[in-house]
This record gives C-alpha cells, structure tokens and sequence, in this order.
C-alpha cells in the first residue's frame, strides 16, 4: 500500500493520473482548488478501486498547503507525490505581461511544489523511499513558443529544483523526475485555435496531439519499480515533434 498526493488531481491530465494509480491498496490524496471541478469528478472517482482522500486547497495560499499537509501527515505521509498544476494560458508578448503575470505562474507551479516536498522529504528520508514527479511540458525544450513566457519560465523553474531534489535526496532512494508533455488535449489548451492544434497535429510523426492517458501511462512508469534506477530526468512526450 502507498500513499500518493497528486495537485491538479481534478484536471485533464491529473484525473487520467488518478485513474492508473487507483487500486493496488494505494491511498489517494487529490488536491483541488475549485468545487465544482470536485464535483465534476467526485461520483467517477469513487467508483475507483483504492481509497480517495479529497483535499481543498488553493496553492497560492501557504496557509492552506499546510492544511492539506497536516492531513496527509496524519496518514503517514506520502510515498509519491505528483505535482500536476498550471493556470489557463494568456498568450500576450513580453511587453505586455506585468511581473504579477510571472509571479501567478511561480507561486502555484514552482513555490507549492517547494513548500509541499519540504514537509514530504522527512518522511520519504526516513522510510529510505519515495518518488516524486513533476508535469512540465515540452515549450521548456527547445525552443519555445511565442506569447507564453510567463508559464515557460515557471516550468524552467519547476525543472531545475525538480533536479536539484534527484542530487540531493538520491542517497535516500527518492527518485524526482520530470514528464514533458506537448499540446495535450485538455480544458487548458481548450480556447488554443483549433487550426494550431491541426497544424501541431499534421507535424508530429504520430500524426496527433498527445492525450491525459498517454502522460499517465509515463506518469505511472516513473512511480513503479520498473523505474527506481531513472532521477533527474525530463522525459519528453510529444509523439516526435521534438526529439533530442
């Protein structure tokens, strides 16, 4: 039995997670921000094999990261946590962002992400166990796109303190690893031109966008066994468009 902790639980590519790590006797923790996305999910999750834990909390408010963490730390803490969260996407030039626009993007991405495995790692370290992931995407591959630099720079960010933890926490067999999905079909591509999507689509070797079941599928290799060698990695996930 594991305890998992997944943020964003309630999102495209989060509820696809929830799905493959249900059952197997793991324990669920699902983050979410926002009522009626719970509701959304709530009948189909429970319907899932495992136990389900939801926990309300805005990750922008360090005072309700930490009542969710109290929660989870009454359980035993968690063995793997997945950090899955971003903000609907607002393509605008550089000019015209203000630095709140950058700050918005940091503080859910990249400062709940720290805040939640600082109070996680103690546990992992004394159980000589865990695994941790983080979904990026690939626009922090390469080179990126135009309009979207706000979110780029706070998936940079996610990335290099995600690989920080893999060389400070290996001794301890705690893996931290980094899935980069391209254009995913989800509600947070949703009002993307359709046109784009078929462009991306016509252009990728596999011929489609990527879908949540195709980065829960990685996401689920990286917290097995089959994994417990890979740390520090980024894997990418976009049916060819980049490759490297």
């Amino acid at each position: 039995m594991r305890n998992i902790l997944i943020t964003g639980a309630t999102g495209g590519i989060g509820s696809s997670i929830v799905e493959s790590l249900a059952g197997e006797g793991n324990e669920l923790f699902l983050q979410y921000a926002h009522e009626y996305k719970k509701q959304e999910k709530e009948n189909h999750f429970k319907k899932l094999p495992g136990k389900i834990n939801f926990l309300k909390a805005d990750l922008t408010h360090e005072g309700q990261i930490k009542e969710m963490l109290d929660l989870v730390l009454e359980k035993g803490g968690a063995e793997i946590f997945i950090h899955c969260v971003a903000l609907p996407l607002e393509m605008t030039e550089v000019i015209k962002k203000d630095w709140a626009d950058y700050e918005k993007h940091i503080s859910i991405q990249v400062k709940s992400f720290f805040l939640i495995t600082k109070q996680l790692l103690p546990g992992m370290i004394n159980n000589k166990k865990g695994k941790i992931v983080s979904i990026l995407t690939d626009a922090a591959s390469g080179r990126p796109p135009a309009k979207m630099s706000d979110y780029v720079t706070a998936k940079y960010a996610l990335q290099g303190f995600t690989k920080c933890l893999a060389v400070e926490y290996g001794k301890f067999n705690i893996t931290a690893n980094c899935v980069s999905p391209g254009l995913t079909d989800t509600t947070l591509t949703k009002e993307l031109p359709s046109k784009l999507k078929e462009v991306v689509a016509f252009q990728t070797p596999l011929q489609r966008i990527s879908t949540p079941k195709d980065v829960a599928g990685v996401v689920k290799f990286l917290c097995s066994e089959d994994a417990c060698y890979i740390t520090g990695e980024n894997i990418l996930l976009n049916g060819g468009i980049l490759m490297r």
